[in-house]
């Protein structure tokens, strides 16, 4: 682990396109922070969370767009991360599928933990960003939960949202137009985020698709 947590360059997929989409000026961002377009050419590569966690939130303001993570995470391709989707988009089941994302995700996100308990009859999926250095990492939060939101309708179908939706200091009309869930506020801290739906009852051995957890 390097004294900064970093991210692969691969989460920035088409980041830069999506800001001139939006209306702004990648290149003009990127300067804030002393970069040049050749930083995110090498999809193997990486950068500070804490840097693609700043470029989020510039662009959000440059873009007058306060959703502009989640609109960026909502057009993201999965596929895109590289192995890590790979091992998670080929495990034999959404539990297995949900292990590897949390044994493997440091390998793609230095920055970020994720965990999962069934609580009842929901189960629980918990995201927390930690060491970014900033006080409300919003957009890449919004980001890395429509991303996984993304990745968990390729294996339980394109329809699939969790029933409610629980994240910190903010509250977004996104979730409650695009996919349902309840937004609500929470602790000051605005790393982490908590989704809860409902449990397929075989989890642990069925295959996927389909298996209908909501």
């Amino acid at each position: 682990m390097h004294s900064r947590p970093r991210i692969s360059v691969a989460a920035t997929t088409g980041l830069l396109e999506a800001i001139s989409a939006a209306g702004a000026n990648p290149d003009q961002i990127l300067d804030m922070f002393g970069l040049e377009r050749s930083a995110f050419t090498n999809s193997e590569g990486f950068i500070a969370s804490s840097m693609f966690a700043r470029i989020l939130e510039e662009a959000a303001r440059k873009t007058a767009d306060e959703c502009f993570g989640l609109h960026f995470g909502e057009h993201y391709n999965p596929k895109n991360i590289g192995p890590l989707a790979y091992v998670v988009l080929n495990s034999p089941t959404l539990a297995a599928a949900i292990e590897n994302a949390k044994r493997y995700l440091h390998i793609h996100n230095e920055a970020a933990n994720l965990s999962f308990s069934l609580e009842g009859e929901r189960a629980c999926l918990r995201f927390l960003l930690a060491d970014l250095g900033i006080e409300a990492p919003r957009q890449h939060n919004e980001y890395s939960m429509a991303v996984a939101l993304n990745t968990l309708r390729i294996m339980a179908g394109s329809h699939w949202a969790p029933r409610e939706m629980k994240v910190t200091s903010w509250r977004s009309p996104y979730w409650s137009t695009r996919s349902r869930p309840h937004c609500s506020t929470r602790a000051p801290d605005t790393s982490r985020s908590c989704w809860r739906s409902s449990h397929c009852p075989h989890t642990s051995s069925r295959p996927h698709p389909p298996c209908p957890l909501d």
